[in-house]
């Protein structure tokens, strides 16, 4: 299907999206509806979900879920999708957060049972074959992740993937809360075509580096999070303002086209509202209007059934939501809880793909080490930057080395530091112990042989020693940073490198 000005009407209808809403939900059914017009989504690709009028409008458990989510889905792509066209599900307003799934009484003995809750998008988009109920980190590795193909070649050669469809949410505030009748001002916005900077039709937009007063941005966890940012929007021939200090607004006249908003170390209710923040910034997003969320928004720990804390939750989630769009936001990358350092979503490979031309859902799950879990995209999946596109070339990381001869293909490391010789790059190499994947052992340091490579790397800090393997960044020391930068491996295979066999 071709696509005209990003979030712009198409000539032919999509048969590759899938709209989810709530039958019972006035504003549901109207979001639902009315993204089908704007993008010409056949009637037979909306499907009228019949919730319970009981059902927790944060959450749904696992039960529930596969009797009033998963199983209507199948059946209904069974009877009008026998090809598999659909590769993009959009949820709406009025369906539930998350799958909550607790432990069965017996199980939790004297104690209250623990639940585990999953995002219901990151549930939908590894649909049947991710079990909300088992879900944790490393169970589901993103097979998807930094992946070049396009998500519909993936899917081609990939057929039994875990990664099986996008997901997107089209949530935000009505245009009154006692109004479902007409369509609010963010949503009208995804019909129209991107604005563009004056005079300047295919320029890349400016991004900028946001946070709230008094965030430890300058943690290691943070710098090695945040640092491929700059250099990723370089490559791509992108502006962007990295000092998150500024008080006052960015003295270029260009306008913003996205943000990446870091607050990673926070565990408290923030002080003032989001909207406070962006106000005294001047932030305002034009084209294409991304936001990177870093921030959690949930709090998901282990908890027993019935807590109060989802419907705090649900409002912490539409009151951040409702200010990123009050400033411009068409798409919303973000987390509902704290992922960890090891899950969260890279901007910095979300940037590149955005400026390659993918697609914002696209670009977003390209950019997840790890499925399940809490990831959210809210926004237009089919929204696109429609100025000068980055041209593939043979050095994605821009070091000097080309792709096939490069030990990290995908990070800056001219000095091609590595020490334990096995084509593997430091850079991209905490796999110490060789067995081919990063591993933690969750704190145990003994028997040795059962060590993780975290816990090595840890017990070298500790001892304020040198070991070269361990020196990842190449500075001459083993210190946090480099420990950082272990965890962006966390359960997966090191490199990829050109001379690794």
């Amino acid at each position: 299907m071709m696509v005209v000005g990003g979030a712009g009407c198409t000539l032919f209808e999509r048969e590759d999206v899938l709209v989810l809403v709530h039958a019972e939900d006035a504003f549901s059914l109207e979001l639902g509806a009315h993204y089908a017009r704007l993008h010409r989504i056949p009637s037979e690709r909306i499907l009228r979900l019949p919730l319970s009028a009981a059902s927790d409008p944060t959450e749904i458990d696992a039960v529930e879920f596969r009797e009033q989510i998963a199983r209507p889905i199948e059946s209904h792509l069974a009877r009008v999708d026998p090809e598999g066209e659909v590769e993009i599900l959009v949820t709406t307003r009025g369906l539930p957060l998350r799958v909550n799934a607790c432990e069965e009484p017996e199980a939790s003995g004297d104690r209250a049972p623990a639940c585990r809750a999953i995002a219901l998008d990151a549930a939908l988009a590894g649909l049947g074959r991710i079990d909300p109920a088992a879900s944790v980190l490393g169970s589901a590795v993103n097979p998807f992740f930094r992946e070049i193909r396009s998500f519909s070649e993936f899917r081609q050669s990939e057929p039994d993937a875990r990664l099986r469809f996008l997901v997107a949410r089209l949530t935000g505030p009505p245009a009154r809360d006692d109004d479902t009748s007409s369509m609010p001002a963010w949503m009208e916005r995804l019909g129209e075509p991107p604005a563009q900077p004056e005079g300047e039709p295919s320029a890349q937009p400016a991004w900028r580096l946001v946070t709230r007063p008094g965030a430890a941005l300058r943690s290691a966890a943070t710098r090695v999070l945040l640092s491929p940012v700059a250099e990723s929007l370089t490559r791509a021939g992108y502006r962007f303002h990295d000092d998150p200090d500024a008080r006052d607004p960015v003295e270029s006249p260009e306008p913003l086209g996205g943000v990446v908003y870091a607050d990673l170390e926070t565990d408290r209710e923030p002080s003032s509202p989001l909207s406070e923040e962006l106000a005294r910034r001047s932030i305002l997003l034009t084209s294409p209007g991304v936001v990177i969320d870093l921030t959690p928004r949930l709090s998901l720990e282990s908890r027993s059934p019935g807590s109060p804390a989802s419907g705090r939750s649900r409002a912490a989630f539409d009151r951040t939501v409702a200010d990123w769009l009050a400033v411009g936001a068409r798409a919303i990358s973000t987390h509902l809880e704290d992922p960890g350092l090891a899950a969260v979503t890279r901007p910095g490979i979300q940037i590149e793909a955005l400026a390659a031309g993918r697609s914002a859902v696209e670009a977003h799950f390209r950019s997840l080490p790890h499925l399940g879990g809490s990831p959210v995209f809210v926004g237009d999946p089919l929204l696109q930057w429609t100025g000068e596109r980055r041209q593939p070339t043979d050095d994605r990381d821009g070091d000097g080395i080309p792709d096939d001869e490069d030990n990290c293909r995908d990070h800056p490391n001219p000095a091609q530091r590595d020490t334990d010789g096995d084509g593997f790059g430091n850079r991209c190499d905490p796999d110490f112990d060789g067995d081919g994947l990063v591993e933690t052992s969750w704190g145990r340091i003994y028997p040795m042989d059962e060590r993780g490579d975290l816990e090595a790397l840890a017990l070298t800090i500790r001892g304020g020693l040198f070991v070269a393997d361990h020196d990842l960044d190449g500075n001459g020391r083993v210190d946090e940073t480099d420990l950082a930068w272990a965890q962006l491996w966390l359960f997966r295979a090191p490199g990829p490198s050109g001379r690794a066999h």
